[in-house]
């Protein structure tokens, strides 16, 4: 048996009755001579009404026509399609004019072969090459990133990744979560923050089996990374010092933060560190760094980048990090930009909107660090969930400490304040 389904249509889009058997096991369901061919071989539940109309009146428009009319118009008339069913079969499909004694087109003979097997196979030689490709990337960014950073948030992830799907519902697990994907992008993990996007998008649509999905996916790739580190590097160095003052929590950050000013169209003109602690307690250090990474971003989309596409002019990026402390052990770290400053009527909109009243030692602008309080219109990596703030908040309050946000009272921008209270090992060390 030919293993090609051979049909000849005739002009009045019939088919012809001699066709060769095989066509029979791509279309199980024979068709009566005076069925209307393009009906029984495309129907519109495989291609819809409007892609069979054109196939039609493409054919009709051939009909009694030279030779030249077929070469302009052959490109409206498939090539492959997948036949529904139990398995999905990919048919490729030959067309050819059939000539009168006088030259001009009479008909059509069909060509259709079952190339299902030739394109799983190119499929699975994307999906390796892919495969190769997402691995190579991989070693490429742990290659060059800090390493000790790397496995301690994967390892984080991990651990959260253990917990029921239900548990990413919560507030505080999505506050968290953004906070690991600021880290990921910080440290050049690429394809695990974009898991780590996914699945904030998953979760804002609320849907259970997006959610699912997305959850299946962060803990494939977070788990390709940790397989990655532990068979290629555990040869690698883990002396790797940590740090000890806030230097060395924000220069990690700065590629990341210069990057997403310079690809929002904002060039830099500085960004500054002033740190006035003397010692600086191992756990508040590391909460800072986390608060660092969601407070620079927040500072250069709603200071600059998101102002700018909105028409407003600015000058080149400022940016200024400063930290003391005081007699009591309570330490102060302010992020201060010189963008276009806050827009109190969005955040006084946004507080009536939600609600919400300013405490005694709270402004209006405080509203920002409410769950899902943003005044982006629209979600980007960076920023738009209304959870950046948030988190900030809550680590600052795990550390007896607050959050404000205010005017910059050294010229136009905005000032976040943060405020984290050293633990009583620390202050007895220090006694």
């Amino acid at each position: 048996m030919i293993e090609e389904g051979i049909l000849t249509i005739n002009r009045d889009l019939r088919p012809e009755p001699e066709y060769s058997r095989y066509l029979t096991r791509l279309y199980p369901s024979l068709f009566r001579g005076e069925e209307d061919a393009i009906d029984w071989l495309f129907p519109v539940e495989m291609l819809g009404q409007e892609r069979q109309s054109i196939i039609r009146e493409t054919l009709r428009t051939c009909l009694g026509e030279e030779s030249l009319a077929w070469d302009l118009n052959a490109g409206q008339l498939p090539s492959e399609i997948v036949l529904p069913g139990e398995i999905r079969r990919s048919i490729h499909i030959l067309w050819q004019p059939l000539f009168s004694s006088e030259e001009r087109i009479k008909g059509f003979l069909l060509s259709l072969r079952d190339i299902s097997d030739q394109k799983r196979l190119q499929d699975e030689v994307l999906l390796q090459k892919e495969k190769s490709k997402a691995l190579e990337q991989r070693v490429q960014e742990l290659l060059l990133t800090r390493f000790q950073d790397a496995r301690r948030l994967i390892e984080t992830l991990e651990e959260r990744l253990k917990g029921a799907d239900e548990l990413w519902l919560e507030a505080a697990s999505k506050r968290d979560l953004h906070t690991r994907k600021g880290e990921a992008r910080t440290l050049g993990l690429k394809g695990l923050s974009e898991a780590i996007h996914s699945l904030e998008s998953a979760l804002a649509e609320g849907n259970a089996e997006v959610i699912s999905e997305a959850l299946k996916v962060l803990r494939d790739e977070t788990g390709a990374y940790q397989s990655l580190m532990r068979d290629m590097f555990m040869s690698r160095s883990t002396g790797q010092e940590s740090a000890t003052s806030l230097m060395d929590v924000v220069a990690p950050l700065l590629p990341a933060l210069r990057k997403q000013l310079k690809e929002g169209g904002i060039p830099v003109r500085s960004i500054d560190v002033f740190d006035g602690v003397d010692e600086w307690p191992a756990d508040v250090l590391d909460a800072v760094r986390q608060s660092l990474l969601h407070a620079l971003s927040n500072s250069a989309d709603h200071g600059y980048i998101l102002p700018s596409k909105r028409g407003q002019r600015l000058s080149p990026a400022v940016l200024r990090v400063e930290a003391d402390t005081d007699s009591s052990g309570k330490i102060q770290v302010r992020v201060r930009d010189f963008g276009a400053g806050l827009n109190m009527e969005k955040l006084k909109a946004m507080a009536e909107e939600k609600g919400f009243r300013p405490g005694p030692e709270e402004t209006v602008a405080d509203v920002v660090f409410l769950d899902g309080a943003t005044t982006a219109e629209t979600a980007s990596a960076t920023s738009g969930r209304g959870v950046g703030l948030s988190a900030v908040r809550a680590l600052c309050r795990d550390f007896k400490g607050g959050a404000h946000l205010l005017a910059n009272d050294q010229g136009q921008g905005s000032l976040l304040v943060m405020s984290f209270t050293a633990t009583n090992e620390h202050l007895k060390n220090i006694a």
